[in-house]
């Protein structure tokens, strides 16, 4: 399980930093306030009020609101703002497809659940697989 960890901490955090340099190209330095809805708004506020009032827990890393939201709403953003992705992604099927069948194994072994299928740990894999080949054809945004 500790090797999915890995895989999944890694393909999420690809995941925010594609998105953020992506809108930071499209829209420029205040490209949160334009793309994020009333309730990832109230989510980021949320989270960052909470690490301002309880300072003995280490805040959540990277300072872009993305690492506030969940994994559903970096898939939302993607989606509502498909005319600056589809130059990378080809196709909006590939996050659609792979984000949503994700999100549900994602979220057991983030809350340290167990993936009982060899299936559902080629399934993260592979997923994570196909995005670095479909994203980093890009690595120089």
């Amino acid at each position: 399980m500790s090797s999915l960890y890995v895989i999944l901490h890694c393909y999420e955090n690809s995941v925010r930093c594609f998105i953020e340099k992506i809108f930071s190209k499209e829209l420029g330095d205040n490209w949160w306030e334009q793309v994020a809805n009333s309730q990832m708004l109230e989510k980021v506020e949320r989270v960052k009020n909470k690490e301002i009032k309880n300072k003995w827990v280490s805040p959540r890393g990277g300072s872009s609101p993305l690492y506030c939201i969940d994994w559903g709403d970096l898939a939302r953003l993607i989606k509502n703002n498909k005319e600056f992705f589809l130059p990378y992604i080809g196709d909006i099927n590939f996050i659609e497809n792979r984000f949503t069948q994700l999100e549900d194994l994602r979220n057991i072994v983030a809350h340290h659940g167990i993936l009982p299928s060899e299936d559902d740990f080629q399934r993260v894999f592979i997923s994570f697989r196909d995005w670095c080949r479909q994203i980093g054809q890009h690595k120089n945004l």
